[in-house]
């Protein structure tokens, strides 16, 4: 069979997979090039720490675990890294990505530092081959013809990336700093220097519009509670503009959340979201098949009653431009990852508005106001005092279409003015049956690795010799529905989901059996956990790889129901933010006085002060004891929270006489199982502490409601030569 060549253009994720898939077929050659504009592979993830980082910050996490944010056959665990956090940092995805190209792919099939500049049909369109010209340099500047080189190869795939670039912000020049989310970085760079009070706004809902929101939140707090903050962010105040209600999530979700239809679950098994909100076992018996497109009000109900049990919350707890109207729950749900955004809302940390942002204007004294309509009863607000503006509209995908000829472009009926499905490709975004030998790689909005892994088998089974792709599919009609879905998101119809292609269990499924591979099944359970893309390895992956991811799968799944893995987790991030506490104290000596404390406390998120803790709280509590003699005393502590992902654990400290800075070690928190017959929270044991010279024994349970904490109880018992009592306190929101 002779050699076919293929130009893949982009060396990101979706480059990378189609290049490795294409070049371990069987019995057919491939002769592929992968052109890169930039210096390394990675594409949006080809950054180190202390870089800029482009449209990513290097030290972003992943919004979904590694067990997703992977391919099939390459285990994190062989990346060389200091540490392997469950949701990586971007500059850690890169690393991944680096690995897997020295692993699977000749460095003489990737062109770094190749721009290419245009590409043109050569024939037909039915058998067209490409003409791909470049340029050998990085630089996006007009050159001159000779700096140019061209070659024409068989098969093009389009690996550019969806999010290419950021969606220009709306207005013209707005008297306040206006930045877009993907190149904000720290508050500084977008506060003025002169006066830097006043209030800081993000407008756009969604992923973008949370982590941003959430971002900045967090620096105003770390400023505030911080030993090491130079900066003081105490005279800002942050507005959060979302055009409708969405459902911010942490990282690790309860798996079941209900004991039944009206009984919460107070003590429920987590895991990181992904595993849960992917798991097999959710979908009906039969095939899954994917169903992206449009959502129907009786599936869009579904979503939203099953993301308010997950994440807990209830209503007169949230702002109103976060509570849902009995139509709106008809429509497609939203979601944002976040694991502070919800305790930044709940603390007015973030105060989020409804509607859209109509204008940003100055004020008589020069100030910058934005007004917002749409609200949720249609009114109009206005955020005066302005000082900074963060757009997290989204991005477009039109710039990696520049290159493109009409012609092209032409026969995908390309629309500059989609940004959500700028060209109709067929079978979930993979090609147009107009153009047989293009076809494209991970082009659609959020698009999973996984899924990446499928669309290039599927591409290369069409391509090569052999048996070739079980589908059905009637073209017409699917391009017929295609433009349906462009007008319906043109006119913003209430039925257009976050994401048109959502459904990643039902896309990678589907691919699977078109393409007769097996899963793996996990512990011998067929619809056990998330369909990874480990779980669909082919005798051209290095299975040995694949099998080790899966077995790790298992063990995560087998920890988190049998030994109380991730609860840690769960439990401090749900602890952020405002308590209302009421504690008992009962002392057997005389002169100890016995009484009650009510009070508040306050989880106040910071940068971790240490390198082990992966998250950190200064923890303020203020009240009022009134003893059993009537006398009411002023009360006050201080302490420091913090969280270790390697050892699973949460620890409190004591803080020096600054308020701030940690001294020494207080307890450890250690979750452990709960007694039989136990129909409560979380139990928990705090390591003894020598306090000389005292004794301190505690207890904690944490009562869950979906993610969040509905309650948590501790219970010292201290002992010494002038002490001996019982603290039992309760926090409620």
């Amino acid at each position: 069979m002779p050699s076919k060549s293929v130009a893949v253009i982009g060396a990101g994720p979706a480059g990378l997979v189609a290049a490795k898939t294409l070049l371990r077929v069987p019995g057919q050659a491939f002769d592929v090039t992968v052109f890169e504009r930039k210096s390394r592979v990675g594409g949006m993830w080809a950054v180190e720490v202390g870089e800029d980082g482009g449209i990513v910050n290097p030290e972003m996490p992943t919004n979904l675990s590694r067990f997703t944010v992977s391919f099939g056959d390459l285990d994190w665990r062989a990346v060389h890294l200091p540490s392997l956090p469950m949701f990586p940092r971007a500059w850690q995805v890169g690393r991944y990505l680096k690995t897997y190209t020295d692993r699977y792919i000749p460095s003489e099939s990737i062109k770094l530092g190749s721009t290419v500049k245009s590409v043109e049909m050569v024939g037909e369109a039915e058998s067209a081959r490409y003409r791909v010209q470049w340029s050998r340099t990085a630089c996006e500047e007009k050159h001159s013809g000779e700096d140019y080189e061209e070659a024409v190869f068989d098969h093009l795939i389009v690996a550019s990336g969806f999010f290419s670039k950021p969606r220009p912000s709306s207005g013209k020049n707005p008297p306040s700093k206006l930045i877009h989310s993907s190149q904000f970085r720290h508050v500084s760079q977008i506060l003025p220097q002169a006066h830097p009070d006043g209030n800081i706004v993000v407008f756009g809902g969604g992923m973008s519009g949370g982590e941003a929101a959430a971002n900045i939140a967090f620096q105003i707090s770390d400023s505030k509670h911080s030993p090491q903050s130079e900066l003081d962010l105490s005279g800002c105040k942050l507005f959060h503009v979302v055009p409708r209600p969405f459902y911010p999530l942490p990282t690790h979700l309860p798996v079941n959340p209900a004991l039944d239809a009206d009984l919460v679950n107070p003590a429920p098994t987590f895991v990181p979201l992904d595993l849960t909100m992917f798991d097999l076992s959710r979908r009906p018996e039969g095939h899954i098949k994917p169903s992206n497109g449009l959502t129907p009000p009786e599936r869009a109900e579904k979503s939203h009653s099953y993301l308010r049990s997950i994440s807990g919350w209830r209503e007169h707890e949230l702002p109103r431009a976060l509570i849902h109207t009995d139509q709106q729950k008809k429509s497609p749900s939203v979601v944002a990852i976040s694991d502070t955004y919800s305790g930044f809302v709940l603390s007015t940390d973030i105060q989020t508005l409804a509607g859209r942002v109509v204008d940003v204007s100055s004020d008589e004294q020069g100030k910058t106001k934005i007004t917002i309509t749409g609200g949720v009863e249609g009114e109009t607000t206005t955020i005066d005092s302005v000082v900074a503006i963060v757009d997290a509209a989204g991005f477009e995908p039109h710039g990696a279409l520049d290159w493109m000829s009409d012609g092209i472009k032409s026969k995908l009926e390309y629309d500059s003015t989609s940004n959500r499905l700028p060209v109709l490709l067929h079978h979930h975004s993979v090609d147009n049956e107009l153009l047989p030998t293009l076809g494209f790689v991970g082009f659609y909005e959020g698009p999973y690795w996984g899924v990446m892994e499928m669309q290039a088998r599927y591409l290369a089974r069409k391509w090569s010799a052999q048996s070739g792709v079980n589908v059905a599919q009637n073209f017409e009609s699917e391009h017929e529905r295609l433009r349906n879905l462009r007008q319906a998101i043109a006119l913003r119809a209430s039925d257009v989901p976050q994401y048109v292609m959502s459904d990643y269990p039902g896309l990678i499924e589907g691919f699977a059996q078109e393409l007769g591979i097996t899963r793996d099944d996990l512990g011998g359970c067929k619809r056990r956990g998330p369909p990874t893309a480990a779980r669909y390895s082919t005798d051209e992956d290095d299975r040995r790889q694949s099998q080790d991811v899966c077995r790790e799968i298992d063990q995560v799944l087998d920890s988190a129901e049998s030994s109380r893995k991730f609860v840690s987790a769960a439990a401090f991030r749900a602890l952020q933010g405002h308590w209302r506490v009421r504690r008992q104290l009962h002392s057997f000596l005389a002169g100890f006085p016995s009484g009650t404390f009510e009070g508040t406390a306050d989880f106040l998120p910071r940068r971790p002060t240490d390198l082990e803790a992966a998250a950190e709280y200064l923890y303020v509590e203020d009240g009022t004891l009134t003893t059993e003699a009537g006398l009411t005393l002023r009360a006050n502590k201080r302490y420091a929270y913090r969280y270790s992902e390697a050892a699973d654990l949460i620890s409190a400290w004591f803080v020096k006489e600054d308020g701030k800075s940690v001294d020494y070690l207080f307890n450890e928190i250690q979750f452990r199982a709960r007694p039989k017959g136990h129909s409560g929270g979380w139990l928990a044991k705090g390591s003894s502490h020598l306090c000389e010279p005292d004794m301190y024994e505690t207890d904690y349970e944490f009562k869950f409601r979906g993610a969040a904490l509905d309650s948590f109880d501790i219970k010292y018992v201290v002992k010494g030569p002038r002490k001996d009592y019982i603290s039992t306190t309760t926090f409620q929101r």
